[in-house]
Order: C-alpha cells, then sequence, then structure tokens
C-alpha cells in the first residue's frame, strides 16, 4: 500500500474512534458558553476562571508580567480581564486548557507530546512577535500557532495503539507531517473555533500558499514556523524566498532572513517569556 493511503487509512480511523478526538477541556467550554451569553459580563467570565485555581494563578501571573502589567498589580481575575478584554482572556484560557491536553500516562507518548508542545511553545512566541510587525493581532497569532499541531495528540495516541510503542522518530515525524494538518483542523472546527484558525491548520506545511492583499495569519505561521525550525535537523537549510510566498512577502517588507534572525535576537528575552508563560 503507497504511503498516501497508508495515511487516509489512518486518518479514517482516527475520525472513526471518536475515544482519539479529545472534546474542547472544559473550562474552555464553559467560558466559550458564556461569552456566547447576550448579557455577560466580566464577573460571569470571572466566577468561570475561578473554578480553576490554576488558571486563576495562571491569568493572574500574566497579567502581572512584563507583557502586560502597569503600575498597578492585578490583584484579582476580574482586574486581569479587564487588563486583557475578553478576547485575550479567552485566547489565554485556550491556551492553558490546550496544554492540560499534552499529558498521558505513557511515558513515551509523554515525552512525545512535550516534544511536539515545546515547539509548539516556541512557534507560538515568534508568531506573536511577528503579527506585530505586519498588523496581524498578535494574541491571535500566538493562539493560532499554539493549536497548529494540537491533531498530533490523536496521531501519536492511535500509532502507540497499534502496537503498543511508538515508531522510531522518523518515522513518527512523517506521520505527524502527514497527518497533523487534517487532524488539527478536524479538532477545531469541533471545538467550534473560527475558520482563521482551521485555515491555519490546514496551511501547516503549505509553503507554496499564497494570497492577495497585506499578510495573514498564514503567513505569519508559517513564517514562525520556519524560523523556529531555523538551525535544527528540522530545516538544515532556509528556503528560497522566492519559492515561500509568505518569506518573500516579509522580505520585501524589510524582513528578511538576516533581519528576521536579528529581530528574533532582539525580542529574544520577550520571547522566552512568553515561552515561560505558556509551559
Amino acid at each position: 500500500m503507497e504511503s498516501n493511503q497508508v495515511f487516509a487509512k489512518i486518518y479514517r480511523e482516527i475520525v472513526r474512534n471518536k475515544g482519539l478526538l479529545p472534546g474542547l477541556p472544559g473550562l474552555a467550554l464553559k467560558l466559550r458558553d458564556t461569552v456566547a451569553q447576550p448579557r455577560h459580563t466580566l464577573d460571569d467570565l470571572a466566577r468561570v476562571i475561578q473554578t480553576d485555581p490554576g488558571a486563576t494563578a495562571y491569568i493572574l501571573q500574566i497579567a502581572n508580567s512584563p507583557l502586560y502589567a502597569t503600575r498597578l498589580p492585578a490583584q484579582d481575575i476580574k482586574s486581569a480581564i479587564g487588563r486583557f478584554g475578553i478576547p485575550v482572556t479567552r485566547n489565554l484560557i485556550m491556551a492553558y486548557s490546550a496544554r492540560q491536553l499534552f499529558s498521558s500516562h505513557s511515558e513515551a507518548i509523554e515525552q512525545a507530546m512535550a516534544s511536539v508542545w515545546q515547539l509548539s511553545v516556541r512557534r507560538s512566541a515568534i508568531a506573536a512577535i511577528l503579527a506585530a510587525r505586519v498588523q496581524v493581532d498578535a494574541d491571535q497569532a500566538l493562539l493560532a500557532a499554539l493549536l497548529q499541531d494540537v491533531g498530533s495528540l490523536p496521531v501519536i495516541t492511535y500509532l502507540s495503539s497499534q502496537s503498543r510503542q511508538l515508531p522510531p522518530p522518523a518515522v513518527l515525524l512523517k506521520f505527524l507531517e502527514a497527518l497533523t494538518p487534517k487532524v488539527s483542523a478536524l479538532l477545531m472546527q469541533r471545538w467550534e473555533l473560527n475558520d482563521d484558525y482551521v485555515e491555519v491548520a490546514l496551511k501547516r506545511n503549505r509553503l507554496d500558499y499564497q494570497h492577495g492583499g497585506p499578510a495573514d495569519l498564514v503567513d505569519v505561521t508559517l513564517t514562525a514556523r520556519l524560523l523556529s525550525l531555523k538551525n535544527t535537523h528540522h530545516l538544515p537549510e532556509w528556503p528560497d524566498p522566492d519559492t515561500v510566498p509568505a518569506l518573500k512577502y516579509f522580505a520585501d517588507h524589510g524582513l528578511d532572513e538576516a533581519a528576521a534572525e536579528q529581530l528574533l535576537q532582539a525580542a529574544e528575552s520577550e520571547i522566552l517569556e512568553i515561552q515561560a508563560l505558556l509551559q
């Protein structure tokens, strides 16, 4: 059976096996439902978040971090939400909830998921920095990049269940590269995230993606992925910008490979801060 047929078969089996597809984490689901109410208030959102002590501490930590801190610290969840605004709060809770999904009772699966999460965290931090340079919403870019590989979780779990162990790293990578985009998009649709996030998932490997107009969320996440893998075995050679429209867009706006490196070096402390908050 050819590789494409194998991948298609596995995708169908993952879709059929509902137990492999995680639902929207409970806290994120409750917050989404609360925000959907016509007359929701900050108090309503605060009450939902305060049901989870870990989420409460997480939101307060970010509110008082250098990224968001003002002269007056946020003393409670309501003041933190007021500082962020509701859309950012919702994204932060989604990021917090997503981290909970990347765990397993199996040590091998746990290690594989942890590796995916670390790469996702680095990519999302870079995406937030890039987005601010091209008038794309940085908080949306951060969440889109963070969730882009969430489909790897069902893939890893499925592959492990077939032989009670994961395939060798090189083989696992091939399965993840082929299956993660569609499975991530499927999860995002089931979680009722907006189409922008679904598009980012589906275009994960589409370096040929191009469109008219200014940079969009896909351009940012594609470029962030490449920058996060630069100088690693995952990306031994930097692509020619003429063959990657997203890179060409940034290069045409003064952010070629060298400039991107300088930008990341200048923003390294901010990137590390974002990474620390997402761990």
